[in-house]
């Protein structure tokens, strides 16, 4: 059984309690949203520094849902996510990409992001439930060109099958699943992939388990997090 199991029902009724202030609440922020404690100030900073340093700088976080801010108008996530778009970018364009597969997309901010960017494609959520309760209202909520061309599937009704030129999107999702549940997601169907990872959960060893794709007619890639770097990278183009 997954942590997941009672963290997203908790989440649920976190985001029903209070949906105009959902970001600021304790489970939401320990799994979607982390706020700004000392740490993640300074891992924010380094994000920051390194975007701007880029010229690769998100827009502010949106007021929806009271995000909490690091650095400068955006939280941490959004700095992450913003990072993460910059190492995609680096190797391919995402403007090329007909469909985005998005698994585990938290509350919707990497759609958001990706959006302001240009990226007209579609664009497919892939979570439980509970949470595309909350992406719909999130990405909805900021209007057409953000939530326009977006659909919201659920993994277990059966696995992923993409189309055209596609991106897998993975961060911090596929790495919490249980085993028996990651051959869904298809990773050597994707024309191209982008997943985060930590090195354990739950008990998998995470780095062991990643390293049977480095085969895959992909080019891949495996790089360490250098602002974080319990955090790894796998990418396939």
């Amino acid at each position: 059984m997954s942590s997941w199991n009672n963290l997203k029902k908790q989440i649920r009724d976190e985001f029903r309690a209070a949906p105009e202030n959902f970001l600021f609440q304790p489970v939401i922020r320990k799994c979607l949203h982390p706020g700004p404690s000392r740490y993640n100030k300074a891992v924010g900073d380094d994000y920051y520094k390194q975007l701007k340093k880029w010229h690769d700088l998100p827009k502010e976080d949106p007021k929806l849902g009271n995000p909490r801010i690091i650095k400068n108008g955006r939280s941490l996530v959004t700095l992450q996510s913003a990072y993460y778009i910059k190492l995609m970018n680096d190797r391919f364009t995402l403007k090329e990409i007909d469909v985005i597969y998005d698994v585990g997309g938290g509350y919707g901010n990497m759609c958001r992001i990706i959006r302001e960017m240009g990226y007209t494609g579609d664009y497919v959520l892939i979570d439980f439930p509970e949470l595309q309760e909350i992406q719909k209202y999130y990405l909805e909520n900021l209007g057409l060109k953000v939530s326009m061309n977006v659909a919201y599937k659920r993994l277990e009704d059966r696995a992923i099958r993409p189309k055209g030129n596609s991106l897998l999107i993975a961060t911090h999702s596929m790495n919490e699943m249980p085993l028996e549940d990651r051959p869904k997601v298809n990773i050597d169907k994707f024309s191209k992939f982008f997943i985060a990872y930590n090195e354990e959960f739950d008990g998998i060893d995470n780095i062991e388990y990643f390293k049977q794709f480095k085969d895959l007619p992909h080019k891949t890639e495996y790089l360490q997090n250098e602002v974080q770097d319990q955090h790894r990278f796998l990418i396939g183009y």
